[in-house]
């Protein structure tokens, strides 16, 4: 299998134009999944996500489908979604005719967007079975909660993708909770980053793939990138082993918070 890292900037306000954008980056690569960063369908920062679901909802997200279909792989993306009134932070996996959601569940309420009010947290992990392995997903805050993590751990997760928008004063943070992640669940971990201005405050890619021993396997440019991966399946699987932490998890102790 391959997985492609697509590291990029989501206009703000266009989900148009970032729509062709996905094109241009994917276009002379051969992958059986691309991954996009957080909200990259019409930018982090957006105050218009309610108002830009008419739009990807409507048009936008029927031209994915085709587009799947059309290069027969799987498309991994941020953009906003609605339900009634609500408004989410979502992860759309797009599979030629069918599309799973993820919506965001820990909001940030002190990054450069104040997730908690622009949007509602998400209440469900999602897990999919693509090619003889297991995925799951998470959206940049979410690292901060291992709870989450090692519930993808015990339904067996072979990798975990995680997209995000984070700026350069966090992301050292972000490193080091990635790292965390993967070892202390034995997991590969796709990370995903923005690059650019959005709005005037620079994020820095650094998008890597990162192996359950907590070795970056690759690891992308503070700019524009894009980067493949030749995923062993055996070696995933190998790696599953020696997930210890499951098996020791202590089940009769009653933590309460």
């Amino acid at each position: 299998m391959k997985i492609t890292l697509v590291q990029s900037r989501g206009h703000i306000d266009d989900p148009e134009a970032n729509y062709g954008k996905m094109k241009m980056r994917v276009g002379p690569v051969d992958a059986d999944l691309f991954i996009f960063p957080e909200m990259y369908m019409c930018g982090y920062v957006s105050t218009k996500a309610k108002m830009h679901t008419k739009i990807i909802e409507g048009r936008t997200l029927v031209k994915y489908l085709e587009y799947s279909q059309k290069r027969d792989s799987v498309i991994v993306i941020g953009g906003p979604q609605t339900d009634g009134d609500k408004v989410y932070n979502t992860l759309y996996y797009i599979d030629k005719q069918d599309v799973k959601t993820y919506r965001k569940i820990h909001l940030s309420s002190n990054n450069i967007a104040k997730e908690t009010e622009l949007y509602s947290p998400g209440s469900e992990p999602l897990c999919v079975e693509h090619k003889g392995l297991k995925f799951g997903f998470a959206i940049s805050h979410d690292l901060y909660f291992p709870e989450m993590f090692r519930w993808y751990a015990a339904n067996d997760v072979d990798i975990m993708v995680v997209i995000a928008a984070v700026p350069e004063n966090i992301l050292e943070d972000y490193e080091k909770l990635l790292l965390a992640r993967a070892v202390e669940n034995s997991m590969y971990i796709a990370f995903v980053n923005m690059v650019g201005p959005d709005p005037g405050v620079p994020m820095v890619g650094g998008s890597k793939f990162i192996s359950p021993t907590g070795e970056i396997l690759e690891n992308c440019s503070d700019s524009s990138d894009v980067r493949e991966i030749r995923i062993d399946e055996n070696e995933i699987k190998e790696a599953k082993k020696n997930r210890f932490v499951v098996k020791e998890t202590r089940k009769d102790v009653n933590w309460k918070f």
